[in-house]
């Protein structure tokens, strides 16, 4: 009785040794393409490049790639010898975007080596958005500054106000590697004084309503700080303890020399969380006063994009060309904090507009709503100005 079979054409290579060898193979379509061994933790990036190059000029559709000749680690006596004379096993080149990019990381991320497929701009483009993301909020709390002091009321909600104080603080002591990014964020921080200081000052009248908040303004903002600052960095520091924490695989990702270590999904995350606390809260406040004291459409055109440039405008660049390692932007937790963010943006100018019809300002610049007693407003901004 005849025997059936299916017929099966095999490649394998062996010992290649990162030389180039798209000249060499055969044309002709191949059912499985075995690569053996070279690709080690003692190979280098050039060689990894070249046998990628190698695979993708092979008509096959199974390739197969077998790691490992060259490990050591099982010969015990070779093994102590290597680690006697040991150097570093990541190569230096690894810790860089390119190997003829011969510099440190200047932005978070731009020690990223993304994969062969994706181009090599990349990493520039999402670090340029990232900058105007950091412009944007520098020119919001300018302007929050200017309008709280002239409307006498307080710029941010107290909550945001301390969570984000606490995330930058975290970022500029403990997750930054780059000179760029300890500038972006220490001008952040320097930034932030003002809006502190606003916000403070303009406390007891914008609370009057809640007398024991008016009074405990800045002990209750030191208090959501500190919980703020405790919750960040055990959060950092857990997620930066292992490689690959995260969605997806993480190679590429480099952190203090540290391999699949993520921090974009790191600040995906964190800063995700208080961006949403930050556009409800905002929201909130403006619909609660009923007026736009301390606040401003270009207040908010500042605020919205830095947001979209910082966050999903970078993150989601990075995963159209990189989707392994950014997956995480299409999670349903991550599309619960863009889509609540992005609906409370989206709704605020209208809001303000809204309040904005209705609203009266007093003699001395103090925004109220419409339907507030004037003289009691004007008794209350009176009790503020002699206190001070």
């Amino acid at each position: 009785m005849a025997r059936s079979g299916v017929k099966t054409r095999m490649l394998i290579l062996s010992d290649t040794h990162g030389l180039p060898l798209e000249d060499k193979l055969p044309k002709q379509p191949i059912d499985v393409a075995i690569h053996c061994g070279d690709l080690t933790e003692e190979s280098k990036l050039d060689e990894f490049r070249v046998t990628l190059r190698n695979l993708q000029a092979i008509d096959a559709p199974l390739k197969l790639v077998i790691a490992g000749n060259h490990d050591f680690t099982l010969d015990t006596p070779v093994f102590r010898k290597i680690l006697e004379e040991a150097t570093p096993s990541i190569d230096e080149q690894l810790m860089r975007k390119d190997s003829h990019h011969a510099r440190p990381p200047t932005a978070m991320g731009s020690s990223d080596i993304p994969p062969p497929s994706a181009p090599t701009w990349l990493v520039p483009a999402s670090t340029v958005l990232l900058g105007s993301g950091i412009v944007c909020w520098l020119a919001c709390y300018v302007l929050m500054t200017r309008r709280s002091l002239a409307t006498h009321a307080t710029p941010i909600p107290l909550v945001p106000l301390g969570i984000n104080l606490a995330w930058e603080v975290v970022y500029a002591l403990y997750v930054t590697e780059a000179p760029l990014e300890l500038a972006g964020f220490a001008m952040w921080l320097a930034f932030d004084v003002p809006v502190l200081y606003a916000t403070l000052k303009t406390a007891p009248r914008s609370f009057a309503s809640a007398p024991l908040v008016a009074r405990n303004a800045g002990k209750l903002l030191a208090v959501v700080f500190v919980f703020g600052l405790a919750s960040n960095a055990l959060f950092a520091w857990w997620w930066l303890a292992e490689p690959h924490r995260g969605h997806g695989l993480k190679w590429g990702k480099v952190w203090n020399g540290l391999e699949a270590r993520d921090t974009t999904e790191l600040a995906w995350w964190s800063a995700g969380a208080a961006q949403m606390a930050m556009s409800v809260g905002a929201l909130a406040m403006l619909i609660q006063r009923g007026h736009s004291g301390g606040q401003s459409y270009a207040i908010w055109l500042c605020r919205f994009a830095g947001t979209q440039l910082g966050l999903p405008g970078t993150c989601f660049l990075l995963w159209w060309y990189w989707p392994e390692a950014h997956g995480f932007v299409w999670h349903p937790l991550s599309i619960i904090i863009v889509g609540t963010s992005m609906a409370c943006d989206v709704a605020y100018p209208f809001v303000l507009a809204h309040v904005r019809k209705t609203e009266r300002v007093l003699p001395d610049g103090t925004v109220v709503a419409g339907d507030v007693d004037v003289a009691v407003a004007d008794r209350n901004g009176a009790r503020h100005k002699k206190r001070n």
